[in-house]
């Protein structure tokens, strides 16, 4: 049989509350130059958790802004989450990140500290539905 494929993860757009005083994901995209080497806080949910990687765990981030591109918001971190649960975030923003091998990051948060809000906050999105928090 053929590999099953990973769950699909659509977090529509109003769906995640901004923090306060915190940025969204396609601001921390939009304003990259101005925000490098700066630390940034958001909340939103987290759609990909892949453990220890290059002595970090990493996680993908989306909070229902941007578009293709600007969506989906890379994250290095010692602390855990898994995919669904709604987190704050505040770590060191980076532009331009290039890890080599073909990894490159317009956009990439280091060391963040990561704050569990709600565990299982989404569900993956069925096949033409799409869920929310």
């Amino acid at each position: 049989p053929a590999p099953a494929k990973p769950p699909r993860w659509h977090v529509a757009p109003g769906s995640v509350q901004r923090l306060e005083g915190g940025l969204t994901v396609e601001e921390c995209f939009r304003q990259k130059d101005r925000l490098a080497g700066k630390e940034v806080k958001l909340r939103g949910i987290v759609v990909k958790f892949l453990p220890d990687i290059l002595g970090a765990n990493w996680l993908h981030l989306r909070d229902g802004t941007g578009r293709k591109g600007t969506d989906d918001l890379v994250v290095t971190t010692r602390d855990q989450a898994a995919p669904g649960d709604l987190v704050t975030v505040t770590g060191k923003l980076a532009r331009d990140k290039n890890l080599g091998a073909g990894y490159r990051f317009p956009v990439l948060i280091e060391g963040a500290r990561i704050k569990v809000e709600k565990r299982g906050a989404l569900a993956p999105a069925k096949a033409g539905s799409s869920s929310q928090p």
